[in-house]
């Protein structure tokens, strides 16, 4: 926030003692600038994010913080904000200088020079900055200008979206090692290193980030070094790769189960029937259900292709309704209980929440506790289902079992930056349809044990 046309500049004085208001004040003044002053450089960070303010004049030793670490605090929220230090001497001045990407003059240079060097960091390359600012939130691509630390100084909106924050604030001064996927964040720090100690321009490099909400992006990232306000920072431009690496994902699952599951079944219900036609089998009726339950599940598992390239081809954005999520499971049990009386469904919690989720959400739900049923082999099948109201943001599904648990290659399907390759086959699709609809539902599905045997798999979604 600064000044508005036809109001006086104001400059920020951090002035513990008194001395600098006493020093400056006179020239100040008939420089036609307004004065604030606050006693900590922690009132200056407060007073600067909320205030008008056009200048900050500080020395570099301040009780609570060197001036060093106060521009950095500043530039989190103001990163053009002129920032003035007086040091101690014209050799800690050019070191100033060098780490705070900022002005420093001695601290008994006269008056009036202060007051013309503050002026020529606001005159300067103010013009300029504010373009480039606006060209980087206009970006559709997501980019982030950062310090030696790897700290974010500034970032436009596509790097809020990209990393699901409400905005930036939630990203500005923390690093970006912080997000980056932990098999990954070696190669990101030494890139890093690169571009600010070697002045090197990196990239494209293949990243995976990880997000808050746990979710997996894969990003290409091209990183420079670059000039802001008179010192190195880099900068980084990134390109979402995500859904062209989960549709790759998803054609690699569906050829594994194509290759796999139907050629075994088809050999299945091809013995079968040969051992049927050559008078090999004493059941005939037996070997005809056996068929038939095999041609049923590979019905069903169609039928799971259909809707999960339904999904892919369907547009996200506009796919997200208003789900009453404890009604939802309400029916899900009612059924449940009718097709299953042999197993003890419980619903212990069931709080009310309406979710932004893609209509196809109760496919999923019902999914996830058929398999809880079905594929219980525990003497006294049990499956629990609860809904929580869980936060301000988020509502959660908890399905809990006592059977014989999630196998860790269905569970591979779960987790976007697990590998996928040859040796892995689930049993079905019915796992990968749950993925899609809760991704594209822009939730998250984890998979945990539960004691002392069965599954525990947890659906946060976004509340409406």
């Amino acid at each position: 926030m600064t000044s508005s046309p036809g109001e006086k500049q104001q400059v920020l004085l951090v002035d513990p003692d008194g001395s600098l208001k006493a020093h400056l004040s006179e020239a100040l003044t008939s420089a036609g600038f307004g004065i604030r002053t606050v006693t900590s450089a922690a009132e200056c960070v407060v007073s600067v994010k909320q205030t008008a303010i056009d200048g900050v004049i500080s020395r570099q030793n301040l009780p609570d913080m060197d001036g060093t670490t106060l521009l950095r605090s500043i530039r989190i929220s103001k990163p053009c904000l002129p920032v003035l230090l007086l040091s101690s001497s014209e050799e800690s001045v050019q070191d100033d200088v060098t780490s705070a990407v900022s002005g420093a003059v001695v601290d008994d240079t006269a008056p009036g020079a202060v007051v013309s060097e503050l002026r020529g960091l606001m005159n300067g390359n103010m013009e300029g900055l504010q373009r480039y600012k606006h060209l980087i939130e206009m970006s559709p691509a997501p980019i982030n200008i950062f310090d030696s630390d790897g700290r974010s100084i500034w970032c436009n909106n596509a790097v809020v979206e990209i990393f699901g924050l409400d905005d930036r604030e939630e990203f500005l001064g923390r690093s970006i090692l912080e997000m980056i996927h932990p098999d990954d964040r070696e190669r990101a720090q030494a890139e890093i290193l690169s571009v600010i100690e070697e002045k090197q321009s990196v990239g494209p490099t293949r990243m995976r980030l990880r997000r808050d909400d746990g979710h997996v992006r894969y990003i290409r990232v091209s990183t420079a070094i670059g000039e802001f306000l008179g010192g190195n920072i880099g900068q980084a431009i990134a390109i979402d790769e995500t859904s062209r690496i989960e549709r790759e994902r998803q054609l690699k699952v569906l050829d594994n189960w194509l290759r796999h599951n139907i050629r075994n079944k088809m050999a299945v219900i091809r013995g079968l029937a040969e051992d049927i036609q050559a008078d090999r089998v004493d059941d005939v009726a037996d070997s005809a259900r056996k068929i038939q339950e095999q041609t049923d599940t590979l019905v069903q598992q169609a039928d799971h292709e259909r809707q999960i390239i339904r999904l892919l081809e369907s547009d996200r954005k506009q796919t997200h309704v208003s789900v009453a999520v404890d009604d939802i499971v309400a029916q899900v049990v009612d059924d449940a209980c009718e097709d299953y009386p042999d197993t003890n469904i419980r619903v212990p919690t069931i709080e009310p929440f309406h979710a932004d989720a893609i209509g196809e959400l109760d496919t999923a739900i019902r999914e996830l506790v058929k398999n809880a049923i079905i594929h219980n082999d525990a003497e006294d099948p049990e499956v629990m289902i609860e809904v929580e109201d869980a936060t301000r943001k988020n509502g959660v599904i908890r399905i809990t079992d006592n059977g014989p648990g999630i196998p860790e290659i269905e569970q591979s399907y779960l987790q976007l930056d697990k590998e996928i390759n040859e040796l892995q086959h689930g049993s079905g699709l019915g796992l990968v349809l749950v993925y899609w609809v809760v991704r594209l539902s822009e939730g998250t599905i984890t998979v945990t044990d539960n004691d002392p045997q069965g599954s525990i798999v947890t659906v946060k979604l976004k509340k409406d």
